[in-house]
């Protein structure tokens, strides 16, 4: 009886399972095109955790899709910064990018503070000058002798707190975007907007903030919902009301010109969702 339970508890796990190692025999075999397609339909696919990011970026990395390999791989790195197995793809995919777009086009639209943001760890230097300037203000109540400079070295490092909490709210608000898709930057949140200019796959664009456009997206169905993972199909639920598509304002050159590009043109190097906050 035990032997058939098991047996019959088997028998429906099987397709979840044969799903989610398919990819992985199919890449192992050499078939990465049909690999790709069997990522999509598992279920990191569904939850876009890192497992799904890393492997679609090793295996755009293996059909020389260089820019595909770097978006999936950076937003892998976001998610897990201390995964060490997606530094060497993606520093060799993003060396193939460079031949390819250009390393000043590379990240162009961000000013010099906001790259050095997003390199470093500003919620642990924020803690860390919030704490020595808490340290302080105890010295100042307890060391008699030292009170001057405990409350220079206290309104100092409360300053310095400061001015890192808004450096780093300013990056969570302004993440980079890296493009998925090559296309056309709108002048407005529709596709009915003149065109600013073009931006090509694999390139990073600072966002400076989102909307959702008055009108859908030409072909949307009614009852369409945007996805958050580009190339997804959206669901659809005859005769519910038309969702406005989202997009995101960014910055689309060097010379930090403006313009609205839709959210699933590509992927937020953030840890979260991919929306940025409003």
């Amino acid at each position: 009886m035990r032997f058939l339970l098991c047996a019959i508890l088997f028998t429906f796990a099987l397709p979840a399972s044969s799903v989610l190692a398919d990819y992985r025999d199919l890449y192992r075999d050499g078939k990465d095109v049909d690999a790709l397609a069997a990522l999509q339909e598992s279920p990191d696919a569904r939850s876009l955790n890192y497992s799904y990011y890393y492997n679609r970026g090793i295996i755009h990395h293996a059909l020389n899709q260089d820019a595909l390999a770097v978006a999936y791989l950076s937003k892998a790195a976001v998610l897990d910064p201390s995964a060490r197995e997606v530094e060497v793809p993606l520093h060799d995919a993003t060396a193939g990018l460079v031949k390819w777009l250009g390393a000043n086009r590379l990240d162009s639209t961000s000013f010099a503070w906001e790259t050095w943001g997003d390199r470093l760890p500003l919620d642990l230097i924020f803690a860390l000058t919030a704490l020595i300037s808490v340290l302080f203000w105890v010295g100042f109540f307890f060391l008699i002798t030292y009170r001057d400079a405990a409350l220079k070295g206290s309104v100092f490092f409360l300053f310095l707190a400061s001015a890192v909490g808004g450096w780093s709210l300013w990056c969570d608000r302004h993440p980079l975007m890296i493009l998925t898709q090559a296309r056309m930057v709108k002048s407005g949140p529709g596709e009915s907007f003149l065109d600013r200019g073009p931006v090509e796959l694999g390139m990073k664009l600072r966002v400076v903030g989102g909307m959702s456009a008055s009108i859908s997206e030409p072909g949307a169905e009614p009852g369409s919902k945007p996805s958050a993972e580009p190339g997804a199909t959206p669901s659809v639920s005859p005769g519910a009301p038309a969702s406005p598509v989202r997009w995101w304002r960014v910055r689309l050159n060097d010379h930090h010109d403006l313009g609205f590009i839709p959210e699933s043109s590509g992927l937020l190097l953030t840890d979260e969702s991919n929306t940025p906050e409003s």
